[in-house]
């Protein structure tokens, strides 16, 4: 009896600890519902021009389309707030771009993984689109602004009130948010990973905010949430696509015929079959990316979907769209100094690199031209943020060359960096095997 009881035991406990485990495991929270709620209480203006938008872009689905009318991609140019308390972890220019790069897998890959059993016993594979949009960070901004700016605040932690978006409250203005989506990385309190405000809001407030620790696929990004799609849910928000559930109304529809009705949203992986509790119990799209469920159970948009994203950058979204020359994906060719509301301790030179060839199959050069000579080195992530290359520069000459071999590198794509003193250089690789 002493021995079974001790058996007993031991597994109550093994299941205490894995309960806590799951009770500390982070869940993602968005915020949208409630600032768009917020944004539209009391303010009939606001409400009108909503409701024009949603009556236009209707008329747009109303048209016969099929997936040969959206081959054509376009850009569009992001600029990044990364606004941090002095001393405390946040994104880097890296981070960033691996941010950029899965918004391009997720908007503009054409390639859609199905991994879940829904997707062809409910059909729901058939109604699977890909939106063929791509981000960048944009060239020629106003005033030289950089596309990447660091903002050190006062401010540990922002609320979901729209203050981070004022520098005169901490935060960092936007910059002409009706050509460029402004995007605004910081701490944010409660457990909440981010909101977008959907179209037809005020122009002061327009743009996305996101937890710096639901950004990017490494650096500060925490697992499950490391694939860099808490993003790509809040630029679905705000290209006008509606959550597959409503906090306000249960059971509500999101305006889009082919995605079915979910009462809540959905954490965690869901194995078949999961079931609404709305009227007549429809199979749950848990894999949409307008769910909420882990990264890795996140991928596909609908016909429908893109449709209606499609109508909105047509009509209240059409100034964000641009020409792919606007666009610069090498840091390397970008203004990138850090601007500060309290000290100006970040603020570096940019060194110029040249990789070629770009892409490249077996071997490359990187030559760099520093501003002044010093010690440093080279490093060279992957697009997970491991470290694949690392070597020192020659600390007494301003013209730096070196000669990598890539052959043992899988395909994707690699981020340079090259630290000398103050310095600082940045260039984006391709790796391409046959």
């Amino acid at each position: 009896m002493r021995l079974s009881n001790l058996i007993i035991t031991f597994f109550l406990f093994i299941g205490t600890i894995v309960s806590a485990q799951e009770l500390r495991r982070p869940y993602r929270i968005f915020k949208t519902q409630e600032v768009n709620y917020n944004i539209r209480k009391n303010n009939r203006e606001i409400i009108n021009e909503q409701n024009k938008i949603e009556s236009n872009v209707r008329d747009f689905e109303r048209r016969r389309f099929s997936k040969e009318d959206f081959r054509s991609k376009d850009y569009v140019g992001i600029i990044f707030h990364i606004v941090y308390y002095p001393g405390s972890t946040h994104p880097n220019e890296e981070q960033v771009l691996s941010q950029i790069e899965a918004l391009n897998r997720d908007f503009g890959n054409n390639r859609i993984q199905i991994n879940h059993p829904a997707d062809t016993l409910e059909g729901f594979v058939k109604n699977a689109d890909v939106i063929n949009l791509l981000f960048c960070l944009p060239k020629n901004l106003p005033r030289n602004e950089p596309p990447i700016r660091f903002i050190a605040s006062d401010v540990k932690e922002w609320k979901a009130d729209d203050a981070i978006k004022f520098s005169d409250k901490g935060g960092a203005d936007p910059i002409n948010p009706k050509k460029y989506l402004n995007i605004w990385v910081a701490k944010l309190v409660d457990g909440v990973s981010g909101y977008a405000q959907m179209p037809g809001g005020p122009d002061i407030t327009d743009g996305i905010v996101i937890d710096y620790r639901f950004f990017g696929t490494f650096g500060t990004t925490i697992p499950p949430y490391n694939e860099g799609k808490t993003l790509t849910h809040l630029i679905g928000s705000y290209m006008g696509l509606y959550e597959l559930w409503n906090e306000y109304a249960p059971c509500s529809d999101d305006y889009v015929k082919d995605t079915p009705i979910h009462n809540a949203p959905n954490f965690s992986q869901y194995p078949y079959r999961h079931v609404s509790t709305c009227e007549n119990r429809p199979a749950e799209m848990v894999m949409n990316f307008m769910d909420n469920t882990d990264d890795s159970g996140m991928y596909m948009f609908t016909m429908g979907q893109k449709i209606r994203g499609v109508g909105m950058l047509a009509g209240p979204r059409k100034g964000i769209l641009t020409q792919q020359t606007q666009c610069s994906q090498s840091l390397s060719t970008l203004n990138l100094v850090s601007e500060s509301n309290i000290t100006n301790n970040d603020i570096k030179s940019v060194i110029n690199i040249k990789a070629f060839p770009n892409p490249a199959q077996r071997q490359l050069v990187l030559e760099a031209h520093l501003n002044e000579a010093g010690s440093g080195n080279v490093l060279v992530y992957n697009s997970i943020g491991t470290v694949v290359y690392s070597t020192s520069i020659d600390p007494f000459a301003t013209a730096q060359s070196f000669f990598i071999q890539t052959e043992g590198w899988a395909s994707g794509s690699y981020f340079v960096k090259l630290v000398a003193g103050n310095q600082q250089g940045y260039c984006h690789l391709v790796i391409v095997k046959n």
